[in-house]
């Protein structure tokens, strides 16, 4: 029997219902569930592969209730995918509550902003019972502007989200689950929303009126998401689990073989090769160079099926992975179809600034880890190239490893405008962005107080000893020009006192005398 508080609407309520829940419809974020139309494209995992991972969120999803797990995975990674499919489990199970999928892209703006979740989480509980529908609308009639900006989140969670729920406790017989895929994707001026967000879900598996007993967040392992996750751990039950884990070679190669085995038939490759196509030996070693990239294998999938020969471009890519690129290739041009698809790959928002970025990672005067070629530029550019892995050895975050490409024909391709086309970028304009980024560091980098030389981390190594060259190979523009004039006047001196320290004194004595000539000739005074 329903108490005096249930919160069944009144006469008055149900004609103004449907308006408050019409409006909670334009408030949420457009498909940001797991199974929108707009996530079409985003499969779950191909049978048979990701089980030992699979198996042990299925086991932690299930074990004492009241747990937050994150899972933390590189760009690429498969994360989405085992989100996707792990949701539609639950849904099958009628153990899910809701979901939401951040995204960056340009076209799915909704769904990188954090301040639209209570009202998707909201709307996905409403439809899945007629008492939340009830709760979320009497809120909303009750007070209209909870809906608006102006409207605290605490609020918004309260009423629109925990409310909700604890009318379901006695509904559900067996709590359910609450999954949130990608956080890293909330754009950047919007961290104190996240970790305000990721808090307040915690509260949801705290709370024993509320019938959620585990919550599934992913993200990309950025130290301030790490440092969150610790944060939570200290508040609550948390089980952390790391992609990098779960080896995914097995699972690459499983992918590549259901994939060319669909293009041998679709192609009708048995005229030319008979099965298996391609061999095991092929196979193994491109789910090997893939390096657990299932974005990597999902573009070299694209890529084989759309050539007018798939076999010829089988080869060629596993000859440029293994550094063996027949001289014919680059003469005939073959190769310039790969780089032409890859480069335009990607969503419209990162086409061209991926290329400028992989344009620059290839101007650098010596190469750079992803975490330094970042703080170099200030930017996180592992977002912008990701599309890009198939052509560009993109190490994890953090890694030693160094960022490379994988064939030195790149470089030739995107710099000669007679084969790239409109997807060109100029030597010059690299080495400008790159002399920007190098006094842009050392701005924020040489302050008042001289650095020892264990404090010079690696990039600011590279900005103190490259900038000049970078600067002697650009188009000087306004902005070289004026950061120029700034560093020599207000920074040269603690220039020179860090580099006596690095050992370094002749060196960039040589910088500023080459500056001071290249800018002379910029100025036109020589």
């Amino acid at each position: 029997m329903p108490t005096s508080s249930t919160p069944y609407l009144t006469a008055d309520h149900y004609s103004q219902g449907s308006g408050a829940w019409e409006r909670l419809s334009h408030a949420k974020a457009t498909g940001a569930e797991y199974d929108s139309n707009e996530r079409r494209s985003f499969s779950q995992c191909l049978p048979g592969t990701r089980q030992e991972l699979l198996t042990k969120l299925g086991k932690a999803m299930n074990e004492e209730a009241g747990q937050v797990i994150w899972l933390f995975g590189e760009s690429g990674s498969g994360k989405s995918s085992v989100a996707h499919t792990i949701a539609r489990q639950l849904s099958t199970q009628n153990q899910l509550a809701a979901t939401f999928f951040f995204s960056r892209r340009r076209t799915h703006a909704d769904r990188s902003d954090a301040n639209l979740v209570f009202p998707t989480l909201a709307y996905q509980i409403g439809l899945l019972h007629l008492r939340a529908r009830s709760a979320v609308v009497k809120a909303i009639t009750d007070d209209p502007e909870l809906l608006s900006n102006l409207k605290s989140r605490t609020d918004q969670f309260e009423h629109l989200v925990k409310a909700p729920l604890r009318s379901l406790q006695h509904v559900w017989a067996i709590p359910r689950k609450v999954i949130i895929d990608a956080v890293d994707e909330v754009v950047t001026g919007d961290r104190g929303s996240l970790e305000s967000l990721v808090c307040s879900l915690n509260e949801l598996v705290r709370d024993l009126d509320i019938p959620i007993s585990h919550i599934l967040v992913t993200s990309r392992p950025f130290p301030s998401l790490v440092t969150l996750s610790r944060t939570l751990a200290t508040n609550g039950r948390l089980t952390v689990l790391n992609m990098q884990q779960f080896s995914p070679n097995y699972d690459i190669e499983l992918f590549l073989k259901h994939s060319f085995d669909n293009i041998y038939d679709i192609h009708e490759l048995s005229f030319l090769h008979e099965r298996p196509w391609p061999s095991s030996t092929i196979l193994t070693s491109l789910s090997t160079r893939i390096k657990g990239r299932f974005i990597v294998a999902a573009t070299i999938v694209r890529l084989i099926e759309n050539a007018e020969s798939p076999s010829d471009c089988l080869d060629l890519i596993s000859r440029m992975y293994e550094g063996t690129m027949d001289p014919i290739d680059l003469d005939l041009g073959n190769i310039d179809s790969i780089y032409s698809y890859v480069l335009s790959s990607g969503d419209e928002q990162n086409q061209r600034s991926g290329v400028e970025y992989l344009s620059d990672i290839m101007t650098l005067a010596r190469p750079l880890t992803l975490d330094g070629i970042c703080t170099l530029s200030g930017v996180d550019v592992s977002k912008h190239i990701v599309h890009l892995s198939a052509i560009v050895s993109l190490p994890p975050m953090y890694y030693s490893t160094t960022v490379q490409v994988y064939h030195s024909s790149l470089r030739d391709y995107l710099w000669d405008s007679s084969r790239s086309g409109n997807i060109c970028v100029s030597p010059p304009t690299s080495h400008g962005r790159l002399a920007v980024w190098c006094f842009q560091l050392m701005k924020r980098k040489l302050l008042k107080v001289k650095l020892l030389k264990d404090e010079v981390k690696p990039p600011l190594q590279y900005a103190m000893s490259f900038w000049c060259y970078h600067l002697q190979r650009s188009d000087p523009n306004r902005q070289i020009q004026a950061l120029t004039l700034d560093f020599v006047r207000n920074r040269a001196v603690l220039f020179l006192e860090t580099a006596i320290a690095m050992g370094k004194f002749p060196e960039a004595m040589s910088c500023l005398i080459q500056a001071r000539f290249t800018m002379m000739v910029s100025f036109g005074f020589a």
